[in-house]
């Protein structure tokens, strides 16, 4: 059964498209939204929740989410708290799920309780093989980061990042993009992480944001130290072009900046302090500039 909001969503989909004002509410079942759609609170406190039975999506590909759009385009959300009701969703409840899409903008919007410990399955926002992205201005607490993966053209800017289960923010093989102003504390894993896995990521930029006391995760029983995933900024394998610019990382677990494999890699201007093993940390890659930054916590390269 279609639910009110779900019929009035489609019918303005319909008639070409528009905003759909909510108030707060608990919803029962997923929210599919098609092209040029814009859901926004009609005041900053809407609180959209998920109910304890909640029916969750089931797109193939795509995570179990509270918002899910697939093939579309102009898909805009604003001014709105989604709050996923983990305690009751064994964790593996994303807030919004977005796949093949184009023109997504989701700013001004808290997700909560999307995430349990080492699920890795219920981003605030996870967003795959898309293009011309923005996520701006998104607070999640207590949920498994913001993802985009295979993407293109996309941008990553004014996030705050609290308590994730497993990386603040994960790019992977997408490109032409920056993660900028980012705000990203007590994270498992990385606080931001760049990376190639299933696919090159290339001309991405991080720059401006800040990364606190990230990287003590239990997803990898080993701990291994050298890991690059428990960093406070970590570049993994398969990438190029990448500028890592005036950022502040301190207070992580393992260093403060790691790059593995990767290519063209620029470090520049950037503060690292009281990290547990280095301010930067250089495996394997050798085309790496750095210049102008603080390290205090010094340099290891392996």
């Amino acid at each position: 059964m279609i639910s009110p909001l779900q019929h009035e969503i489609n019918e303005t989909s319909a008639n070409g498209g528009g905003t759909v004002f909510l108030d707060s509410m608990t919803v029962s079942q997923f929210v599919t939204l098609p092209e040029n759609i814009e859901l926004q609170g009609k005041h900053p406190f809407v609180v959209i929740k998920a109910d304890d039975n909640f029916s969750a999506s089931t797109l193939s590909g795509m995570r179990p989410a509270m918002f899910v759009s697939e093939g579309t385009q102009n898909i805009k959300m604003k001014n709105l708290i989604i709050d996923a009701n983990g305690a009751n969703q064994q964790g593996r409840l994303c807030g919004v799920c977005i796949q093949d899409a184009t023109d997504v903008e989701i700013s001004d919007v808290i997700v909560k309780n999307a995430g349990a410990e080492g699920s890795r399955e219920s981003q605030s926002v996870w967003i795959r093989n898309s293009s011309r992205i923005r996520v701006h201005n998104l607070i999640e607490e207590n949920c498994d980061g913001i993802t985009v993966s295979m993407s293109n053209d996309f941008e990553v800017s004014d996030c705050k990042s609290f308590d994730s289960s497993s990386e603040g923010i994960f790019i992977g093989a997408s490109s032409k993009g920056s993660v900028s102003n980012n705000y990203i504390t007590r994270a498992k894993g990385a606080g931001i992480s760049v990376t190639g896995s299933g696919g090159l990521t290339s001309d991405v930029i991080v720059i401006g944001n800040q990364t606190h006391e990230c990287g003590q995760s239990t997803l990898d029983q080993s701990d291994n130290p050298t890991s690059a995933v428990f960093n406070g900024i970590s570049i993994g394998q398969n990438v190029s072009d990448i500028v890592i610019s005036s950022n502040i990382s301190t207070n992580n677990f393992k260093s403060g900046i790691g790059v593995n494999t990767g290519s063209r890699i620029t470090v520049v201007g950037n503060i690292t302090k009281n990290n547990a093993l280095s301010g930067f940390r250089q495996e394997q890659s050798t085309d790496v500039v750095l210049a102008g930054n603080f390290f205090p916590d010094g340099n290891q390269t392996t």
